[in-house]
């Protein structure tokens, strides 16, 4: 872990918690590992290589690897802090590090994983390549229209699991709500996976991930919303 951060870094504890977060991964032997965007605060190809160095420092001495379901977030369009760039330089430099494109689809054990990052540094637009999405679990659908289909976004679907009621947006009416196989996998609130409200389970399930940053709850409380 010494190489990917010094004593002094400002970001020294959540590497700390990435690096601590692949060790346990490791240990329980997982096959898929799914990061659903945020992968920094900003977007600079210095952030998706410290993610990646991890993750292959984590797994240097290991021949059978998990398979990396990674996608982007809104903060992954961002060069600093409310600047944003063209969307299209991002995801290149995501392409260059993760050797992949933000809009994948993989089989893995038989199971559909789509990764469908978003298009850009909106919370309102940045799903709208619905026809590619559709058409992803289409082919899923296809091929056995019994089994669960994964799809990993950044925001949740409104309406479904903590968080969801303020940080959501319309995939759940858009899309999903005509899929009852979708099992929804979704970050951006930075809500505990304690709570028992972080799985929903209606037309489809949904479930929310916990950042490995820090923790964050409803807005309007006594002293914010992240707790210190």
């Amino acid at each position: 872990s010494q190489l990917v951060y010094s004593e002094n870094d400002p970001n020294k504890i959540f590497t700390e918690h990435l690096i601590n977060a692949f060790n346990i991964f490791k240990e329980q032997k997982v096959q898929t590992i799914i990061f659903t965007g945020d992968i920094g605060n900003s977007g600079r190809e210095y952030v998706f290589e410290q993610f990646k160095k991890i993750y292959d420092m984590t797994y240097q001495n290991e021949t059978d690897k998990p398979i990396l379901n990674i996608i982007m977030g809104n903060h992954d369009y961002w060069y600093f802090q409310y600047f944003f760039t063209i969307p299209s330089i991002r995801q290149y430099y995501f392409h260059k590090v993760f050797g992949e494109k933000p809009f994948s689809h993989k089989v893995i054990n038989g199971y559909h994983f789509i990764n469908w990052s978003t298009m850009d540094a909106t919370t309102i637009t940045c799903n709208t390549n619905l026809h590619w999405a559709k058409s992803q679990i289409e082919l899923a659908v296809k091929e056995d229209p019994t089994k669960p289909i994964f799809i990993n976004t950044h925001l949740a679907p409104y309406g479904t699991m903590y968080g969801s009621d303020e940080w959501g947006n319309r995939l759940y009416t858009l899309l999903f709500k005509d899929y009852p196989q979708i099992v929804s996998i979704s970050g951006h609130s930075h809500f505990s996976l304690v709570d028992e409200r972080s799985i929903w389970q209606g037309e489809f399930t949904a479930i929310t991930t916990q950042s490995v940053a820090y923790i964050e709850l409803e807005r309007g409380k006594e002293n914010g919303s992240v707790p210190r």
